[in-house]
């Protein structure tokens, strides 16, 4: 019963080695150059091997960034849009005046705000904000000539989308606390039908810029992940010699998968 657990948890380490190795191995032919050997020049340098570069990334997304921040602003104008209606129907039939009703009339006001505030902000930011623009400009001057100076400008280019990609990751948080929070506030003031679903929907809306990631920090993150794979799993199955207690001895195989990023 022993040697049969063993022999089943050996085929298990075994299928999983060659499922990883096969895994790796199609990831890179379809998404990067053959890997470098490790006297290769250059190989401690991920930011040199990386195909695109972060410049070359940079100089496309920089083109592009008008388009596709439209796009990837959409959530949160809807998140907005939806606070705004919501917050309109709660202080339609509010009286500040009334001590009742003045909280519920405050509340709307702030939904307001909120609401109309990411809307308007979010869809300004979509036509005239780049993050690339500004640092482009500066990295496009600096020089490519040896291998120093190629790996300063990467580093920039990098650090310029990652910048963009953290900014895009709080944007989104920001705005589900904020329109979440007046959310909740809107669904215990409403005080009819209509007024409760438009809440409840704003209050699930103010999740759609979490769900739907922003295009900026969609390409810092691919970025990251085609770094990585520079530095990809590698598995071998190697004979062992094992020696029992009774000093018997035995061939066995073994599994060695090593990590290194």
């Amino acid at each position: 019963m022993v040697h049969f657990s063993r022999i089943l948890i050996l085929t298990i380490l075994i299928t999983f080695a060659a499922a990883k190795a096969q895994g790796q191995s199609t990831s890179h032919e379809g998404n990067s150059a053959p890997l470098p050997a490790a006297s290769a020049p250059g190989y401690e340098y991920p930011e040199l091997l990386v195909t695109p570069l972060a410049s070359d990334r940079l100089e496309r997304e920089s083109k592009k960034n008008k388009a596709s921040s439209i796009s990837s602003f959409i959530p949160y104008q809807v998140s907005g849009f939806m606070t705004l209606v919501a917050a309109l129907q709660v202080i339609r039939a509010a009286n500040p005046l009334k001590e009742d009703e003045a909280s519920r009339y405050y509340i709307g006001l702030s939904g307001i705000v909120i609401g109309g505030g990411w809307f308007a902000a979010t869809t300004a930011m979509s036509f005239a904000y780049n993050p690339y623009a500004s640092d482009l400009n500066e990295i496009r001057k600096m020089s490519k000539q040896s291998k120093r100076d190629s790996l300063a400008r990467e580093r920039a280019a990098e650090e310029t989308l990652i910048d963009a990609g953290m900014f895009a990751r709080r944007l989104s948080w920001m705005s589900l606390i904020s329109n979440g929070a007046v959310g909740v506030a809107m669904v215990s003031a409403s005080k009819e039908p209509l007024q409760r679903i438009a809440a409840g929907a704003a209050l699930g809306g103010a999740l759609l810029p979490v769900l739907f990631k922003h295009h900026w920090r969609a390409t810092a993150d691919a970025h990251e992940d085609y770094k990585k794979r520079i530095y990809g799993p590698l598995a071998a199955i190697n004979p062992v010699l094992k020696i029992n207690g009774t000093g018997l001895r035995s061939l066995g195989i073994g599994l060695n998968l090593t990590y290194s990023f």
